[in-house]
C-alpha cells in the first residue's frame, strides 16, 4: 500500500493530508465520516474473495514481508476501532464540561 512509505516518518505525512482533508472539530461529524469510510471499506472487504485475502499481489509491508489483504484489513480495524474511542472520549469530556467548557 502507497502508505507503507511513510512508516519510517510514523505515518506523520500520511496523517497531516488526511487531517487536512477531514478538518472537522466536531466529534459527531468525525465519527460519521469514520463511520462512512468503515462502510466504504466493509463493502470492499466483503467483495474480496477468499483466495485473495490472503493472496501475496507483491504489494511489500514496509519490514519486507507481503502487505495481503487480510494483514491491511487487521491494521485498519485496530485504526478504526482506536480512532473511534479517542473521538468518543472526546465527546464524554466534552459533554462533562459544564455550557462554555473549562479553562482552568
Amino acid at each position: 500500500p502507497f502508505y507503507h512509505a511513510d512508516a519510517p516518518n510514523d505515518y506523520r505525512t500520511y496523517n497531516a493530508e488526511y487531517v487536512q482533508r477531514w478538518d472537522s472539530q466536531d466529534a459527531e461529524v468525525l465519527l460519521g465520516e469514520l463511520e462512512d469510510a468503515s462502510r466504504a471499506l466493509r463493502e470492499y472487504f466483503d467483495a474480496t474473495t477468499e483466495d485473495d485475502w490472503s493472496h501475496d499481489f507483491g504489494a511489500r509491508h514496509y519490514r519486507g514481508d507481503p502487505a495481503t489483504i487480510g494483514r491491511c484489513a487487521e491494521s485498519i480495524t485496530r485504526e478504526y476501532i482506536e480512532h473511534g474511542k479517542e473521538i468518543a472520549a472526546g465527546l464524554q469530556r466534552d459533554a462533562s464540561q459544564p455550557a462554555g467548557g473549562s479553562h482552568d
